[in-house]
């Protein structure tokens, strides 16, 4: 069975409105089952498309005088099947994030949260999100991937929270041998980011991806 593939289109112009589209569309034609994680605007679009779609974020707040914010039930309504929460990029306090996670989950929402060291991990995986992320911060859109810089905490996380949640990694992922390797030490899959969306050629790492996810 081919490992996860979730792309986080992040706030990059290449991946806003007609782009989000057209990358969307790249990435269904490659990876079918692949999700990608968009801008709350292109959410319905890309969802009618049939593309698997996730929020970047949602809001821990219940439904009424929220200008602004985005509620899980909006998500839900635009034709989304998930929200990502806690990315470094746009973390949550963790009442809050305990709180994001059960407003996904009413609303029938998956849920992909990131975490970025062991012990928040275990706390996190209590919570029973449909996948949970391990993302080293300082890895970011660099090329340095998690799973050749932290492969004995990869190891680790996957050992003590595959049994509550499906245990993913990021950062600095960008080739088919950086998700082999994630694979090989126990991980179901990786997220990326700016490997493909500021690719000149996002199918070519597409291609070589879809290989090293199996």
């Amino acid at each position: 069975m081919r490992g996860i593939l979730v792309v986080n289109f992040k706030a990059y112009p290449q991946a806003m409105g007609a782009n989000a589209l057209l990358l969307a569309e790249a990435i269904q034609r490659s990876i079918p089952e692949a999700i990608v994680a968009a801008q709350a605007a292109d959410l319905a679009p890309l969802a009618q498309r049939g593309m698997r779609v996730f929020a970047q974020h949602v809001d821990p707040l219940l439904p009424g005088a929220r200008t602004g914010s985005i509620l899980a039930e909006s998500v839900k309504a635009a034709g989304a099947a998930g929200s990502l929460l806690n990315h470094a990029e746009k973390p949550l306090e963790p009442a809050a994030l305990a709180f994001a996670v059960e407003r996904c989950k009413l609303a029938g929402l998956e849920t992909l949260v990131c975490v970025d060291n062991l012990a928040r991990a275990v706390e996190i995986s209590r919570l029973r999100p449909t996948y949970l992320a391990f993302e080293d911060p300082e890895l970011i859109g660099k090329r340095i991937p998690v799973s050749a810089a932290r492969p004995e905490a990869l190891q680790a996380f996957a050992r003590v929270v595959a049994r509550k949640t499906i245990p993913l990694c990021g950062a600095g992922i960008a080739s088919g041998e950086d998700a082999r390797a994630a694979r090989e030490l126990g991980l179901q899959g990786v997220l990326v980011s700016s490997a493909v969306v500021t690719s000149r050629s996002p199918q070519d790492i597409l291609a070589d991806l879809r290989e090293g996810l199996g």
